[in-house]
C-alpha cells in the first residue's frame, strides 16, 4: 500500500455502528445534519474512515469513524 502523509489539523469524528453494509445513512447523517448542527468550518484536508480491524464489519456491533476535517 503506498504510504500519505496526513496534514496535522482537527477532525470532527462521528461515529457509524453496523454493518458497513448500511454505511450511507451514517454518511448522510454526519454530513447532512452533525457537520451542520456543529457549526464548524471545514478545512482542505483528507476526509477519513477509522476502522478496527479487530472487528468484523459485516456485524450489527461494528463501529467505525467517520472523520471530517474542521478548523
Amino acid at each position: 500500500f503506498p504510504s500519505h502523509d496526513i496534514p496535522a489539523g482537527n477532525y470532527l469524528h462521528l461515529e457509524h455502528q453496523g454493518s458497513i453494509m448500511n454505511l450511507a445513512p451514517s454518511y448522510g447523517e454526519a454530513y447532512g445534519v452533525e457537520f451542520p448542527k456543529a457549526g464548524l468550518e471545514m478545512r482542505p484536508a483528507p476526509h477519513l474512515e477509522l476502522y478496527n480491524s479487530e472487528l468484523d464489519p459485516m456485524t450489527d456491533e461494528y463501529k467505525m469513524g467517520i472523520l471530517i476535517p474542521v478548523k
